[in-house]
């Protein structure tokens, strides 16, 4: 299948740049590769630079870019748009190719598409949404890629609520994609993926997000059966409350080696916030140096049957209050080989573990250090119980945290937690131990 010439200049060796005022359409399939850099000029809002109305396309902006012209003030233009019920189409750049300064949305993916795939785009600077997937119930875009892309500088737009927005899709790929410097708008995810079941994530970095009121990294709303694997939240802020990963009414969700670290906010930071979610399997996943009002690393909220293996929360800081991990009225929530260390609070608690009013609680095998609020009396415990039905607390050690030997456990059951000095803690006189509290 030969190339066919969509820009004049084919393969063009200078760098030119035309300006364009009528969107082109790709109506036949086809292989298409841009010859030269493109400016668009808009002559009214909500307009398409180019649009695919064909499947079996493959479109390659080569070492290009596309982009709006910068004396154009028209709003909501997308520079590529994919038709409805479309299949067999490639978006990708074969060496450096770009998507610059759109007010509004870099690609967009409508309803009813299959086997679409975004390869190795670099989006800047779009005030709505770099990448766009709009399925509908019934209408869902499936089997589909996205991946090695950049989304840079977008969604600054006061109305745009994510860099990436995928609403319902299924079977959905993304791997290897970089989300850096989006956001300033009132409430903004990077991610956001709706309404969707059988997608797997993998390799996604979010660094240097902002939001002038709510920011999540990752925001997952009612979807099943999905993967996020090795994805990785850094220095991001907000103002009033930030979530690294918020998942809202999902189910049968697997999150393994995913981090947040320094998420930054005077408000509330809580950053992997699982609410009214079933069967979630966090697992070796980390929050390290949180810095906000107050906060909580780890936390599901009336869901059921949430596992935490192997996961970390260390040096977190807040301001009326910081714990590590916490559970409230939820049911099965279940705890294993989890570290807590090092959560302060400037003005209030600072707990490892917070379990409160859950069903079955089991927590077992896990370590809280150094878990000290201000002032460091009694308002700060390594493991905090209140208000819990048939819980289980076996194994574990709290040390050093509020500073005496009352503050290593709260609340669970009495015989089940042998406190110590630090000397003793060799001694034959301690005996089998279900929990320990080391001073």
């Amino acid at each position: 299948m030969r190339y066919k010439q969509i820009i004049i200049g084919l393969f063009l060796l200078s760098i030119h740049i035309t300006t364009y005022t009528v969107f082109q359409v790709i109506s036949q399939p086809g292989l298409y590769k841009l010859g030269e850099n493109v400016t668009y000029s808009p002559a009214v809002p909500n307009d398409i630079i180019f649009q695919i109305t064909s499947s079996d396309v493959e479109f390659d902006l080569g070492d290009r870019f596309i982009a709006q012209d910068g004396a154009s003030v028209q709003t909501g233009l997308i520079a590529i748009q994919v038709a409805s019920g479309l299949s067999n189409v490639v978006i990708k750049s074969s060496t450096n190719g770009s998507i610059q300064n759109i007010i509004g949305t870099g690609i967009q993916v409508l309803s009813s598409c299959s086997r679409i795939m975004i390869d190795n785009i670099t989006v800047f600077a779009c005030v709505d949404r770099g990448i766009d997937f709009v399925g509908g119930l019934g209408t869902e875009i499936t089997d589909s890629q996205i991946q090695n892309c950049k989304v840079i500088q977008c969604s600054s737009d006061s109305l745009a609520s994510a860099a990436m927005s995928l609403i319902f899709c299924n079977n959905l790929l993304v791997r290897n994609v970089i989300l850096d410097s989006n956001g300033t708008s009132q409430a903004f995810s990077c991610i956001e993926l709706d309404n969707s079941n059988g997608c797997n994530f993998d390799t996604i970095t979010m660094s240097n997000n902002t939001s002038t009121l709510t920011w999540n990294g990752l925001f997952l709303n009612t979807i099943t059966d999905c993967t996020f694997k090795n994805c990785l939240c850094e220095n991001n802020s907000s103002v009033v409350s930030a979530s690294g990963y918020a998942l809202d009414s999902s189910s049968n969700v697997v999150m393994q080696n995913c981090s947040a670290i320094a998420t930054s906010c005077s408000g509330q930071v809580v950053d992997f916030r699982l609410s009214s979610c079933t069967n979630i399997n966090i697992d070796s996943c980390l929050v390290e140096g949180i810095v906000s009002g107050e906060g909580i690393g780890f936390f599901d909220l009336q869901s059921t049957g949430i596992t935490f293996i192997n996961c970390i929360a260390r040096s977190n800081s807040g301001g009326t209050s910081m714990q590590g991990f916490a559970t409230t009225g939820s049911s099965l929530s279940t705890f294993i080989k989890c570290l807590a260390s090092d959560q302060t609070a400037s003005g209030g608690f600072a707990d490892g573990f917070g379990i409160a009013t859950t069903a079955s609680p089991f927590v077992q095998n896990c370590t809280a250090t150094r878990n000290i609020g201000t002032p460091v009396g009694a308002n700060s415990f390594g493991i905090f119980a209140s208000g819990n039905t048939n819980q289980v607390f076996v194994h574990n050690i709290a040390s050093r945290n509020g500073t005496v030997a009352a503050n290593q456990f709260s609340g669970v059951a009495a015989g089940a937690v042998n406190n110590v000095l630090a000397t003793a803690v060799n001694s034959a006189a301690i005996g089998p131990w279900t929990n320990l509290g080391i001073t």
